[in-house]
């Protein structure tokens, strides 16, 4: 009887740790809306929109090129939510990306940090589902 409860529970717990990790997102294609904010900018950047196919779980975070340089260092996929943190270098030089996005079904919103050569940009992110991919 032990043997079977240990089995159950054993079955139970890792049911519940794929659940936990199932994103609250409907995969498909999805546009995103980025502001970035910079101190010290005298100016303001315009909100840039892309889009992207999220297929599975390395496309839950927007606009992540893991091929141009990046290392993930850190990723933790909640049921409502993506956290990460990527070191890149480019042409020598390196910087630093972290953030979280919050995904409700077909919307999403986060923040994504970068800090390169002793400046920091922080861009928000605003994200919604608009179909199948393509």
């Amino acid at each position: 009887m032990s043997k079977f409860l240990v089995g159950m529970l054993f079955i139970f717990l890792t049911t519940l740790s794929l659940y936990a990790e199932q994103l609250n997102m409907k995969h498909g294609m999805w546009e995103w809306t980025s502001a970035m904010e910079m101190q010290g900018m005298a100016f303001s950047v315009a909100p840039v929109k892309t889009t992207s196919c999220v297929k599975d779980s390395k496309d839950y975070i927007p606009n992540s090129n893991r091929d141009d340089g990046c290392k993930m260092v850190y990723t933790k996929i909640k049921r409502d939510s993506v956290e990460w943190r990527a070191e890149c270098v480019n042409d020598g030089t390196k910087s630093l990306s972290s953030g979280k996005i919050f995904y409700k079904g077909t919307t999403a919103h986060g923040k994504i940090k970068v800090t390169t050569q002793g400046m920091e940009m922080i861009s928000k992110v605003k994200g919604r589902y608009v179909g199948r991919c393509k």
